[in-house]
């Protein structure tokens, strides 16, 4: 406990109960278990009857055990409408393999709290006899719920829970931090004021410009291609850069909706210039699922051209994560030859794929398939030592928390495939609030 808490001072009144209970609570059981345990104990020593302070030491002493049944008994005594009490009251019940009291009292906190999910869970496991692996017994449950009791395996100082109650999604900015993006935040800003930001990638990377532009953030030089969707195409721009690549698969479609080659009218010393005076790179992929020239192994931005396509010489493929690790890499090592030892960040696109040409799949097992693809290099290339990248787990925030939440993820502009303009803002403020120096707001 830290000493210097402004709230300590209240330790030498003993009776002042309320100060007890609001330190607890600024300290949190979460972070301190057992300082609360003794802050709850002093309280109950005033007052045996605090409903609060009972409340609070069942939670925090759940378990099988005669003490924890007896701090059930007291928290439901002086509140019997304790929603925490009916509800870890309940657990504990079952576990005592007392399944009809313990659905009397599941019922009831269900009932206080409709909206939650934990007690609907709890009565499907009392009514249906339910046990882990197919060992329960009709009646009895000879296996706990890794909620319901202690903690008995050994967990080191860095571990991270999911979120256990339905209700802890509600507040959507305190998730995304301590949930999506923990561990993902620079401890201090990276990027400064005095230089451009390029966001480049898939089309997912277009959204990130548009968000830095309108917020001050960026000044691009030069036009960024659009059609930069898998780490062959990033890696053949860079390359193209440093005068190491031609482009001769960097088809995209014109503004008449003609199929031409990317580099047919730019200037390679503009982008050049342009890239080596960047503060920061933010490099977007999206696919995994490419198609390739047998002949020469190379590999196109978006595809074949149809007046082009040749059987016999182009192929669709899945690429490997070790081609896509080999590719990253390269992207960082050229990017950080250009500009300098700059923050370089990438970043998965949550954008489903359009459409998928592998057989025997399904378009969202292969969608599946590319992202998992596309995150296992990226986590690779982020962890290997000397690494100049980071992550930033946008991608998680749509794909795998977007899935506990009410509103859907994926409505923009109408279109399932688009993510919610809503929260692309959350996660590019998240951004620029942690990546960018603050004097430039």
């Amino acid at each position: 406990m830290n000493l210097g808490h402004p709230l300590i001072p209240i330790l030498r009144d003993p009776s002042k109960v309320a100060g007890y209970l609001k330190l607890a609570k600024a300290i949190g059981a979460d972070n301190n278990a057992a300082a609360c345990t003794v802050l709850y104990r002093r309280a109950l020593l005033v007052e045996p009857l605090n409903v609060y302070a009972n409340e609070q030491i069942f939670v925090i002493m759940r378990g099988t055990n005669l003490l924890a049944l007896r701090r059930m008994v007291r928290c439901l005594i002086t509140n019997p409408d304790s929603y925490y009490g009916l509800l870890f009251g309940g657990i504990h019940l079952r576990n005592k393999n007392r399944l009809a009291e313990a659905e009397r009292l599941l019922t009831r906190a269900q009932a206080i709290n409709p909206r939650a999910s934990e007690p609907k869970e709890q009565l499907w496991k009392v009514r249906s006899n339910w046990g882990w692996e197919g060992r329960g017994m009709v009646g009895r449950f000879t296996l706990k719920d890794a909620l319901d009791d202690d903690e008995q395996f050994y967990r080191t100082d860095t571990t991270r829970f999911f979120p256990r109650l339905r209700e802890e999604f509600d507040d959507l900015d305190t998730v995304l931090q301590r949930d999506v993006f923990h561990g993902y935040l620079p401890e201090r800003p990276l990027i400064p004021n005095d230089k451009p930001t390029v966001a480049m990638g898939s089309c997912f990377a277009q959204h990130i410009r548009q968000f830095l532009i309108r917020h001050g953030r960026l000044s691009e030089h030069v036009p960024i291609p659009e059609g930069l969707n898998n780490t062959f195409a990033v890696r053949q721009f860079v390359d193209w850069i440093e005068g190491r690549d031609e482009l001769v698969f960097s088809y995209e479609k014109s503004t008449d909706g003609r199929m031409q080659r990317w580099d047919v009218d730019k200037d390679r010393g503009l982008f050049r210039a342009a890239m080596k005076s960047a503060g920061a790179f933010i490099v977007t992929i999206g696919v995994a699922e490419v198609w390739r020239d047998r002949l020469t192994g190379g590999v196109y931005w978006r595809g074949v051209p149809e007046d082009q396509y040749d059987p016999a010489r182009h192929e669709h493929v899945l690429s490997t994560v070790e081609e896509n690790i080999e590719n990253l890499k390269a992207i960082t090592d050229g990017l950080r030859r250009i500009a300098g030892e700059v923050p370089i960040v990438l970043t998965l696109s949550p954008v489903p794929l359009l459409a998928t040409m592998q057989k025997g799949t399904s378009i969202f097992a292969a969608d599946t398939v590319s992202k998992s693809i596309l995150r296992l290099a990226i986590e690779a290339v982020v962890r290997a030592p000397g690494s100049h990248a980071r992550y930033w787990p946008s991608f998680e925030a749509f794909r795998s928390l977007g899935a506990h939440l009410d509103q859907s993820m994926y409505d923009g502009e109408g279109n399932p495939r688009h993510p919610n303009t809503e929260m692309i803002g959350r996660i590019i403020k998240l951004f620029v609030d942690h990546y960018f120096d603050p004097a430039r707001a």
